[in-house]
């Protein structure tokens, strides 16, 4: 697996860090269906218990009738409520491990940058060294030339003394 596969963002890129069995690819992140068919089933059943209460209440002037409508008027609102916040719940589960997944990468990446920062540190420390030493090679081939040059300059001197000095001896014969 190479290193960008690795660094998948599934919640930006709407991709998922788990594997598809067959083909081996990321599985995308689904889409949070907020009106699952469970969800629609329990909200269908809510609006036919509220009407049946208001009808049974309408039709029967029992006091009875009136208590058990009272309460399918109020439950059944209630419970398709919570299957809604169920649904959410579920939803948000999956939201957050993915993003535990993509903290886990982030942490990874994290790791491996600061290793690198740590070689590149390394590095500069090196090279800075490196630096040092051509500038103290560089010094000491200045000098080595400035005292080259004093000594062929000291040559010639003494080399322009014994041409004079054999000219002397070829006059004085």
């Amino acid at each position: 697996m190479s290193a960008a596969a690795t660094e998948v963002t599934p919640l930006i890129n709407a991709t998922d860090v788990d594997k598809d069995v067959e083909t081996g690819e990321d599985k995308p992140l689904k889409m949070i269906d907020g009106d699952s068919l469970r969800v629609k089933a329990v909200t269908g059943a809510a609006i036919a218990t509220v009407a049946t209460s208001i009808g049974a209440m309408a039709l029967e002037g029992n006091p009875v009738a009136y208590v058990s409508g009272a309460i399918g008027v109020g439950l059944a609102p209630y419970s398709a409520l919570q299957e809604r916040k169920i649904a959410e719940v579920k939803a948000l589960k999956e939201v957050n491990e993915a993003m535990e997944r993509e903290l886990g990468q982030y942490k990874e990446q994290n790791e491996r940058l600061h290793k690198t920062v740590g070689e590149l540190e390394g590095s500069v420390k090196n090279l800075q060294e490196l630096e040092q030493t051509l500038k103290e090679i560089k010094m000491m081939e200045s000098s080595t030339l400035d005292e080259l040059e004093v000594q062929l300059q000291e040559q010639k001197e003494i080399e322009d003394q014994l041409e004079v000095g054999e000219k002397l001896n070829d006059s004085i014969r």
